[in-house]
């Protein structure tokens, strides 16, 4: 019979502790954004290296640990005088996604605050996707799109993650 691994058990204790500190699940508010959310509006897209490396800042950010101060520059330029609040919740099901971790829209400095609040309007939006643009700019992009074979949200999309990588700055 194999016996657990250290490290299991620690990670085991480790998630029966945040579970203990996280406040009861209850619907994502106006007043916060989900660590998706937030990862997003700062160029950190799931399911990558980055997106990971930065929710386990974000965990450690939640549990109030000594290693905040370490925190890389791109995160703690989010926050207002640099002091990163994060909000652990339950998970609504208890499965897979134990813990939430939401960010308070009040704790964000300026420019995050507003796009936040941006991206918190979109919620309550009928199309949250939807962006205006100019019946030329449209024409232009549907001709390109002819030309290309690709569907105008392709080529919207690959001109984004252009200029993502281009302005994005690096998380260490």
């Amino acid at each position: 019979m194999d016996q657990p691994k250290m490290s299991d058990t620690l990670t085991a204790l480790l998630k029966e502790a945040q579970l203990k500190l996280s406040q009861p699940w209850e619907p994502i508010s106006d007043d916060y954004l989900s660590a998706r959310e937030f990862l997003s509006l700062i160029g950190i897209h799931g399911k990558s290296k980055r997106y990971r490396r930065a929710l386990s800042y974000l965990r450690l950010a939640a549990t109030g640990s000594a290693i905040v101060g370490h925190l890389p520059d791109l995160l703690k330029d989010c926050f207002r005088e640099g002091l990163v609040n994060v909000h652990p919740f339950r998970g609504s099901t208890g499965g897979a996604v134990a813990i939430e971790y939401r960010i308070p829209l009040l704790s964000l400095s300026g420019k995050y605050a507003y796009l936040a609040r941006k991206l918190i309007a979109a919620r309550h939006s009928k199309h949250p996707y939807a962006v205006r643009i100019s019946r030329e700019a449209f024409s232009g992009l549907t001709v390109v799109s002819k030309k290309t074979g690709k569907s105008t949200s392709e080529l919207v999309e690959a001109w984004v993650h252009r200029e993502l990588e281009r302005f994005s700055p690096h998380v260490p």
